[in-house]
């Protein structure tokens, strides 16, 4: 504790701390806060100082960082550095007196009450140096003084005077002046928006213990505060890429606080101590901001903390580019008056308009959980020549099947399921107190249901779930469904096995975890039965309780499972992930695949920051302040593949770097990551017996300008409500472009919602089929218009050839009507089939679960026996009687053979219906072909 010269404010109080040697950190040592000295140059211009701040990666370092400013810079040139006597009668609004409760185990909550509707500061000033509320008048140093506060958290309740309108800068100041800081928040000024204390500028006047409790900014904005006068602020902050966890930690310390309002942390009320943090590993930092210096505060950096004495700080928030990201998926409080919401739509019009419709047409359009799916236009029929005599070929698409008018009822219905399905999951949920004995009651029961293994489970469907009964004992080995494939996310290898085989299953001592050897690290030795007895998954071993219990997959909601450890990217403590999770995940990679183990998720886009968008907001070539470390490069494009199918590198600089980024974080496979495939082959691609086609034969769209695109935006998932960058799509729906594609899910939350998951060739490998889509609709609108068919019937007939045929187009009449009982198959390279008779179904894997000749479950794995003598792995839907019409051509219309011809419903049209695209074109080359 050190003295100083009166300062004119105090009215003859002397300063009790002054900075002597800057505060040395004492949170965690990969919290740990940045403090920055700009040159007089420098800080003249904010905006890329801020941009040149973030590319020294304070933003990932901890989620504040501090700003000292150029030695003879003040606030208020028009006075002395000291002389603040000129505010002694402004008027501070409605200060508050803080009451702190404790809630147990390192949590407290802060209640305010109105001390008095307004109060001068010179009555506030004599009250903060009271000997009631001022300073402990100990020897202490701040390093002292931080562990009293905390010990004395309960004990004593101080005026604070905050959130009152002003600021106290001379107006001509042109260098970080708070009411005109010239980002790009100055667009709410455009559109004439006001919203206090976000564009406007807050004083804040603090005594002894004041608290500001957890929270981020309103709107994960930016902000910035300057101390005045008075003693230190203590700061603590977590780094942004850490929100989630810690948000998750919130929310099961504080579960009322969550059952109140969905974002109760921006209520400002809620403390958790460092220790708390500590235990949970979560990385903080800690710094002492002493009187003339700024503290930077960024998006989604939660920070708190308290003030050592009397004092006064400005603040206000701003905004960089980077913001958007998370303005436009900020959750927010509206269970408060005074909840601040900004409408983003001018932000993202103007700064993201490649992003903007999609954004848009989810949050502001309709959302249905009914829809009628459509006739997919990117998913080609799986077609086969026809018998001898027929003289043509037979095709049809599988959603044609599936395409029904469903009524609105069936949307509440749909809740409902999803409802009751969420019952059994309550304690499980990742936001809700830990509860072990919960997690293991979970994994215990699904360790009796076939085929035992958690992560293989996920490929089997209810169907066949619930029609066995769950066995006593655990049985050594079972069927297992994830692939080597799964795990290497890459092209076809070789010695990968690609089949479905007998495997070892293995139970968690601790946690009653129960998995298939292959589908989680075990280091490749032999599980002997009695170290099976006492064998621990990565999650429990070798960890203490707290961090057992506490632990939780980072890209889902719900706890239990198999567990991974993940690699981290910014050096934070031990994440973890599902094993299901990472292979779903398509941004997710497996760094030793032949292992099972390392998953590493790239960190989201909004994170980032680029040279390109900075030297072109500032119309200018890169300065001293945009100087970047060369970095291999995450931006990857459609050219930067080489055979391997591995992106080779090519641009140096693109992205801020990051301290712990290795090249196999980088080399990230693109054509995986933002690809869909539209398949051009009309035969299967392959099968159990057999290679996948060559990736020439593919026709690979971007899905994506951006590597990353996918994970800048937040969507809300179905089931759980909960927003994430980690949410799944069905893939039939995203493909044929239904409404449905808008609905999303977590990858564990899917499976509640009926939504299965299905092996397919790479890049896909594993897709999410929603219920929809999962079997055939009995309603089929093209057998239920049989009837308007009648012999003799003049039609129009088009029929697209195979590769090698053309197409055949012409007017003839029905001679005659048959109809079969027709499978609906999707095979595993995406094509599909609506035509299979049930006989060309040679195996099956539900004949394990009791089916019977033709009735096979929907969603299980069939053996298909193709005219070109081999055997196809496909995905049965259901059966359905199909109608067949032999059409004979008439003249000038002949087919090369002039035989009969037998076609399906699709390939009929009548005179007076109108007809599809290009089928006119068609009809006139076949009758010009004619004359």
């Amino acid at each position: 504790m050190t003295s100083s010269s009166p300062n004119s404010a105090d009215t003859g109080s002397r300063i009790m701390f002054t900075r002597q040697d800057e505060w040395k950190n004492t949170g965690s040592p990969d919290g740990e806060i940045k403090v920055f000295r700009p040159t007089m140059e420098e800080f003249k211009n904010f905006g890329k100082y801020m941009e040149y701040i973030e590319q020294q990666n304070a933003h990932l370092s901890s989620g504040v960082c501090k700003v000292i400013p150029p030695e003879g810079w003040y606030p208020r040139p028009s006075k002395l550095p000291d002389d603040y006597s000129d505010i002694d009668d402004f008027i501070i609004e409605c200060p508050v007196r803080e009451r702190i409760e404790s809630m147990g185990n390192g949590c407290h909550v802060k209640n305010n009450v109105v001390y008095r509707k307004e109060m001068k500061v010179k009555d506030f000033r004599k009250m903060a140096l009271s000997k009631q509320y001022g300073t402990p008048q100990k020897n202490y140093d701040l390093y002292n003084l931080e562990k009293h506060f905390w010990r004395n958290l309960l004990h004593h309740e101080p005026i604070y005077g905050a959130d009152t309108p002003g600021s106290i800068y001379d107006s001509d100041v042109k260098e970080f002046n708070m009411s005109c800081l010239g980002t790009i928040l100055d667009l709410l000024k455009e559109e004439k928006v006001t919203i206090k204390g976000v564009n406007t500028v807050f004083l804040y006047f603090g005594m002894w213990k004041t608290t500001f409790p957890w929270h981020a900014e309103d709107m994960d904005l930016y902000s910035i505060n300057y101390l005045h006068f008075g003693e230190p602020k203590f700061w603590y902050a977590i780094p942004s890429h850490a929100a989630e966890k810690f948000e998750r930690l919130a929310a099961q310390r504080f579960p009322d606080g969550l059952q109140i309002c969905k974002a109760f942390l921006r209520h400002k009320l809620y403390i958790i101590s460092p220790t708390v943090l500590k235990q949970n590993g979560i990385p903080y930092g800690t710094m002492v901001q002493y009187p003339g210096e700024f503290i930077i505060t960024f998006p989604k950096g939660y920070h708190m903390g308290f003030n050592t004495g009397y004092n006064c700080a400005e603040s206000t928030n701003f905004a960089l580019e980077r913001w958007i990201d998370y303005g436009k998926n900020a959750v927010l409080c509206y269970c408060r008056k005074d909840t601040v919401e900004i409408d983003m739509r001018p932000f993202m019009k103007k700064y993201r308009p490649e992003e903007y419709r999609e954004w848009f047409d989810y949050w502001y359009g309709e959302r249905a959980s009914t829809y009628k799916p459509t006739k997919p236009d990117t998913i080609k029929t799986r077609k086969r020549k026809g018998s001898q005599d027929s003289g043509g070929g037979r095709s049809e698409t599988g959603s044609e099947d599936s395409s029904t008018n469903l009524p609105r009822s069936i949307c509440t219905k749909r809740q409902r399921k999803i409802f009751q399905a969420r019952k059994p999951m309550f304690d499980l949920w990742a936001n809700r107190p830990v509860n072990l004995f919960a997690e293991k009651t979970h994994n215990s029961r699904c360790g009796k249901l076939f085929p035992y293994c958690c992560v293989c489970q996920y490929f089997i469907s209810k169907e066949i779930w619930n029609s066995l009964p769950p066995v006593e004992t655990l049985p050594k080995s079972s069927r297992r469904y994830v692939t080597d494939q799964m795990f290497y996310k890459e092209k076809h290898l070789k010695n990968l096995d690609l089949t479905i085989c007998e495997d070892e299953l293995l139970e968690c001592s601790n946690c009653w975890m129960v998995v298939h050897k292959n589908c989680y690290p075990c280091g490749g030795t032999k599980i002997t039965p009695e170290m099976n007895e006492c064998w621990l998954c990565e999650r429990c071993y070798n960890r203490n309780d707290v961090l057992i219990r506490t632990t939780s997959c980072r890209l889902c909601e719900l706890r239990g499972g198999a567990l991974l450890e993940c690699e981290g990217m910014f050096g934070e403590g031990s994440d973890f992930v599902h094993v299901i999770c990472a292979l779903m995940d398509r941004g997710t990679r497996f760094l030793k695949p032949e292992n099972r183990s390392a998953p590493f998720s790239p960190p989201p886009k909004r994170l980032l920051t680029t040279q390109s968008s900075i030297s072109e907001r500032n119309g200018s070539s890169p300065n001293l302040l945009q100087q970047q470390t060369p970095i291999i490069s995450n931006t990857l494009n459609a050219d930067s593949f080489g055979d391997s199918g591995i992106s080779e590198i090519k641009s140096p600089i693109t992205f801020t770097p990051f301290q712990s980024l290795s090249p196999s974080q980088n080399d990230v496979n693109n054509s995986y990551l933002n690809t869909f495939i539209e398949y051009k082959e009309c035969s299967p691609s392959s099968s159990c017996h057999s290679l996948p086609i060559p990736c020439q034969e593919l026709t690979v769209a971007m899905r994506n300008s951006n590597q990353f695109s996918e994970y800048s935006a937040s969507y809300e998932c179905e089931v759980c409500g909960q927003q994430s960058e980690h949410l799944i799509r069905c893939n039939i729906c995203l493909s044929s472009e239904e409404v449905g594609a808008k609905l999303r899910f977590h990858i564990t939350c899917a499976p509640l919602a009926d939504v299965t998951f299905e092996r397919r060739h790479y890049p896909e490998n594993v897709i999410a089929v929603c219920s929809f889509h999962h079997s055939d609709q009995q309603d089929d609108p093209v057998y239920t218009d049989v009837q308007k068919f009648q012999i003799n019937q003049e039609v129009i007939v088009h029929q697209e050839g195979d590769d090698n045929e053309e197409n055949l187009t012409g007017v003839g009449r029905i001679v005659g009507i048959t109809e079969h009982l027709c499978a609906t198959v999707d095979f595993l390279d995406g094509t599909i089939s609506g035509d299979l008779f049930l006989g060309e179904i040679r195996n099956c894997e539900c004949k394990w679960f009791g089916c019977s000749g033709g009735s096979h479950i929907p969603g299980s794995l069939v053996y298909v026996d193709w005219p070109d003598q081999k055997i196809y792995e496909a995905y049965y839907r259901g059966k359905m009687p199909k109608p067949r019409f032999k059409i004979k051509f008439t003249p000038p219309f002949r087919t090369p053979n002039d035989d009969l011809i037998e076609v399906g419903a699709e390939c009929i049209y009548f005179g007076d219906e109108q007809l599809p695209e290009g089928v006119h074109e068609h009809l006139r080359n076949a009758y010009r072909g004619s004359q």
